[in-house]
């Protein structure tokens, strides 16, 4: 995609009213490579008004090919308790996507990741224990275990966040046999 088709596609994800308009702009981005549209992505999920488009904006650094330089970004955005819980549940998401790309800020992501296990939103800690299985570190597992014990709760969608937490710690045991 050129340049100018990249900036087409942020501009509709930044400006349109239309659900399905800013769900495909961002699918669109996410397989678009490039720095600049990933500082695109990047200014959109911290600086748009917009919570749709800001949880579209992280959702597709999740799958773009430079997305994992936008850690630091995604981490602030996941850790701000005031921030609307969708945008956030996105962002611990797009970080399982790329959980095979964080080189030497996994040990940081897991810290994050482990700590939203115990937010308030459903969203967030589903998105979290999901995350978690697709990083695949063993020092999760006890805290999914717990979160698998107390959390019943199911996200609309998809399925209880015990079900998501128990299908992590499986994700995670089978990373380890190898």
């Amino acid at each position: 995609m050129s340049l100018l088709g990249a900036r087409r596609l942020l501009k509709t994800l930044a400006e349109s009213e239309d659900e399905t308009e800013i769900v495909a702009a961002a699918q669109a981005l996410s397989k678009t490579g490039g720095r600049q549209v990933r500082r695109g992505l990047e200014r959109l999920l911290t600086s748009q008004g917009s919570p749709r488009v800001r949880a579209q904006a992280a959702w597709a650094l999740g799958f773009h090919p430079q997305g994992a330089e936008a850690v630091d970004s995604l981490l602030r955005t996941l850790g701000d308790l005031r921030d609307d819980p969708d945008i956030r549940a996105h962002a611990a998401e797009a970080l399982g996507h790329m959980a095979d790309r964080l080189g030497d800020r996994e040990a940081d992501v897991l810290a994050a990741l482990l700590r939203s296990l115990t937010d308030t939103s459903a969203y967030v800690r589903f998105w979290s224990a999901f995350a978690l299985g697709n990083l695949g570190d063993p020092r999760a597992i006890p805290a999914l275990e717990r979160l698998a014990e107390r959390d019943t709760q199911s996200v609309p969608g998809w399925w209880s966040i015990r079900k998501e937490a128990l299908d992590s710690i499986e994700q995670i045991r089978r990373a380890a046999l190898g």
